[in-house]
């Protein structure tokens, strides 16, 4: 194994006191060791620090800061890493055994790329799980491979350290989507490659996975910045970050965002049916939002059965 290749484990924590144990445990049992294992408390207020902190034995470095959001925890774990590459695992997510030998691996045969995205298992709150994967395994145009709706997860993904650094790393103060922007970013100056084999489990029950009170993001970074011309691949991907973004946040009351959005990215011909989704949404009373997407999301899943 190429000694030159180093992985650094960097995952942000907030309030998953619960289930860092079991993160952390993840990565204490692979196959290959990281390089080292730092985990960015981001103000947390339920004794999550703590937990992490008693893996220090274990080779466990906890740092920590004020709440400032998972971009700038993980931005902050970058910035005391010393890996030539860098993977991200949220708090509440697992590894497989093999997931940094495999991701080595696949470092090794395409040096070139800048981030290495691998299939994962979603696990939801009612037990129910499957796998996401990308249609075709290897260097692939990222753009055209995220059509199929794969979705490359942080949890899931190593970047190399030259790539994020190119960049600027993850946007600060963005709460939804701020994954997608980073990986557009990337795309778009350096190849991707694919890993087939499911590495992580996402728990979508999860506590914390998301917030129930809303605060609205603080943040200098939009999609907006990234759109370019015509209707791409690309571009079809920028829309999808943000009719999905959209609906979450209309969701959750805002509708402005959402009125944005229908303007400016009504261009999609691949997303459309979400489009209507969102219009729909937004022209809803709020009291009728969330009942309209639990049946909205009751009936995708039972077309997509048949």
């Amino acid at each position: 194994m190429n000694e030159n290749i180093t992985i650094s484990v960097i995952i942000p924590l907030y309030n998953k006191a619960e289930s860092v144990a079991a993160t952390l445990e993840s990565v204490l049992m692979q196959t290959v060791e990281p390089l080292e294992v730092i985990v960015v408390d981001d103000g947390s207020t339920d004794g999550s620090a703590e937990r992490a902190e008693a893996f220090a034995a274990r080779g466990v470095r906890v740092v920590r800061q004020a709440n400032g959001g998972v971009s700038r925890a993980r931005n902050r774990g970058a910035a005391e890493a010393r890996g030539s590459h860098l993977a991200f695992l949220d708090g509440d997510d697992l590894w497989s055994p093999n997931f940094i030998e495999s991701m080595v691996a696949a470092v090794e045969k395409n040096p070139e790329c800048g981030l290495y995205a691998a299939a994962y298992r979603v696990v939801g709150a009612d037990g129910r799980s499957g796998v996401r994967r990308a249609a075709r395994s290897g260097v692939n145009d990222f753009f055209e491979e995220v059509k199929s709706g794969f979705v490359a997860l942080p949890s899931a993904s190593v970047a190399s350290r030259v790539a994020f650094e190119s960049v600027g790393g993850f946007p600060a103060g963005m709460k939804l989507c701020e994954d997608s922007y980073l990986w557009i970013k990337i795309a778009d100056r350096h190849s991707v490659c694919f890993v087939d084999e499911p590495l992580a489990t996402y728990r979508v029950g999860a506590e914390n996975r998301s917030s129930k009170i809303y605060v609205a993001e603080q943040t200098e970074f939009s999609f907006d910045d990234l759109r370019g011309e015509g209707v791409s691949a690309r571009e079809e991907f920028i829309a999808r970050c943000m009719i999905g973004k959209a609906i979450t946040l209309c969701l959750k009351g805002d509708s402005e965002f959402a009125r944005h959005t229908v303007a400016t990215y009504s261009y999609t011909r691949l997303h459309r049916l979400s489009l209507w989704r969102l219009r729909i949404t937004r022209a809803l009373p709020k009291w009728l939002r969330h009942p309209f997407n639990r049946l909205y999301d009751k009936l995708a899943w039972l077309t997509k059965r048949k």
